[in-house]
């Protein structure tokens, strides 16, 4: 079975919020940037690129950890499922 995996490195931009499914599992949302950076030769200054907008959800114990250590403007690196949706 192939699967996609992605790691994203960049910065909590919305608050760490918990909710809890109806059987009581945990379940942890938030919202990275990745921010790419770059170094201009002709100026020798650092350039800010594109910016990319991910989407976190965190599940069970590991749900409960994210939300007691990440706060906004925390930089992390995510590895995990990368999931898309098409919208009409």
């Amino acid at each position: 079975m192939n699967q996609n995996t992605l790691i994203a490195v960049g910065n909590v931009i919305t608050p760490v919020q918990i909710r809890h499914t109806p059987d009581g599992t945990p379940v942890t949302t938030f919202r990275i940037a990745c921010n790419e950076r770059r170094r201009d030769r002709e100026t020798n200054a650092w350039v800010d690129k594109d910016s990319f907008y991910v989407s976190v959800t965190c599940w069970r114990r590991l749900a409960e950890n994210v939300c007691r250590s990440l706060r906004s403007g925390d930089p992390v690196m995510v590895r995990g499922r990368l999931l898309t949706r098409s919208y009409d």
